[in-house]
This record gives structure tokens, sequence and C-alpha cells, in this order.
């Protein structure tokens, strides 16, 4: 009796130890903020002013959301929410908040939700709920075209004189690799003409903003892969649910049925 006991009590660690195992391995890495339980499958949801979404985002951010030469509103961030709230048949009405007061309204309940290239972090996660991942904006590399210095992945930019703005992930990055960084108030046009100029080996910057230099000027090109994985997700309330979920749905849908690298095609790459 005490060798079945002792093998019964073997057998169910093993399997809580199994399962325990399992759900860590196969979680996705957003399960930290994806507090949302209610079914994709289920159409009913409500919004602060009925028949109409309100949308907060913050400007510039281009290729994301910014002003063109007319003043109107576009970007990537603004195509995808009329996308969204097209299909799910609501109004659109997207108002340009500064960057705090945005979350703030956000998480008063009094906007339905913000999108602005918000990065999806756990700490962000504690207070507010996010849509599922619609864009990878992680750290890229830049350099000049002819590439002189032989530079493909991170471990070449030990010594290497590279540009940042400062306070960014970038810099961190740039500096965990060795490198000799300068950082700038800002990576611009000036910043562009040091890498062509060859008074610059690298740019390390955030992929949506780099892969747009690289679209507008032809001298740059990115090399290897994304340094780091920066998720961008549609800002919600925390205790928003259905509206949520009505979203995941869009944004899967247009995940697969190619509208979302449409999008992304037009704007960044």
């Amino acid at each position: 009796m005490r060798i079945f006991l002792i093998f019964l009590v073997g057998t169910i660690v093993l399997v809580l130890l199994g399962g325990i195992i399992y759900f860590v391995s196969s979680g996705s890495s957003f399960n930290f903020f994806k507090k949302t339980n209610v079914s994709i499958s289920d159409n009913s949801f409500t919004t602060v002013i009925p028949g109409k979404l309100i949308v907060l985002t913050n400007t510039p951010f281009e290729p994301m959301e910014y002003l063109d030469e007319k003043g109107n509103l576009v970007g990537f961030d603004i195509d995808l929410i009329n996308t969204i709230g097209k299909k799910l048949g609501l109004e659109v009405t997207i108002e340009q908040k500064d960057w705090d007061l945005m979350f703030e309204l956000v998480k008063e309940h009094k906007v339905d939700l913000a999108i602005s290239g918000i990065t999806a972090t756990q700490e962000r996660g504690k207070d507010f709920n996010f849509s599922i991942p619609y864009l990878n904006s992680g750290q890229v590399v830049i350099v000049e075209s002819t590439n002189p210095k032989t530079i493909l992945n991170s471990s070449d930019l030990e010594a290497k004189k590279i540009l940042v703005q400062k306070n960014t992930t970038g810099a961190i990055v740039a500096k965990e690799a060795k490198g000799n960084v300068v950082e700038l108030d800002e990576i611009g046009e000036s910043a562009i003409q040091e890498l062509v100029s060859h008074n610059a080996d690298a740019i390390v910057i955030d992929y949506v903003v780099g892969a747009k230099f690289v679209k507008d000027h032809k001298e740059i090109k990115l090399v290897g892969s994304q340094l780091t994985d920066e998720y961008y997700g549609i800002l919600f309330p925390l205790s928003e649910k259905r509206l949520v979920s009505a979203v995941d749905r869009v944004i899967r849908e247009m995940k697969e049925n190619g509208e979302l690298d449409a999008i992304k095609k037009l704007w960044i790459e």
C-alpha cells in the first residue's frame, strides 16, 4: 500500500509539473496583459457613444500618425483603426491629445481606446487592457547602402560609431553592443547625412521609423534582423473586455486576408 501511495503521489506531481511546463511554454508573450476572456465569437459590445468609436492618438509619429501637408491626419494607425471601425459598423472619431493625457482619458474610460504606436508592456498591462499585437517595431540597424564596415548584426556594432536618439531603447541596445554611441535629440535628415557621408557607421532606431527612412532614402538600408521585440497594441481601459475581443477578431481577420500587410506596405515598407 505504501509503495502504491508513493507511486500515486509521484504520478500526480509529474502530471501537475507537466501541465505547468506546457502552460508556460505554450503561452503567448502577451498573456501577462491580455485580460479578456470573452469569446471572440461574441459580437455584443458597447462604446462610450453608441454607434461611434472614440479614438485618441498622439502626433507626430511618422509614419504611424501625423498631419500631412494639407493638415489631414494620416498614417498606419489611422488607416488601421478606420478599417477596424468600418468592419465593426462604427463611426470613427479620432482626437489628438497630449501623450500623458491620452493614457489618463483611456484609463478613466472617457474614450473607447487609443492607438498611437503604443508598445504593449507588462507595466502598462497593470492599468490597461491591450488588443493582440498588430506590429513588431523592435530596434533595427541602418547603414549606408554600400555598408563599408560590413555591419550585419549587433555583434558587428562593437567600437563602431552609432547614432541613436537619447533616452530610447535604441540607445540602450547600442550601448549593450559596446558601440561608440552618439546620442542625439532626434534622428532625422542630419543623422542620415552623417551616415551617407561615412561620418557614422550605423543608426539604431525603431523599425517603423527606420523602415520609413529606408523607403525614402535609397542611399541607406536595413541590415540583419530586429534586435528587440517591441509589439504595438491598441490601448483600452482595464475593465474593457467585449470591445477588445471584437477588435482582436478584426485584427486576426486582417492578418489572415492580407489587409494588415497592405497597410504596412503602404506606410512602412
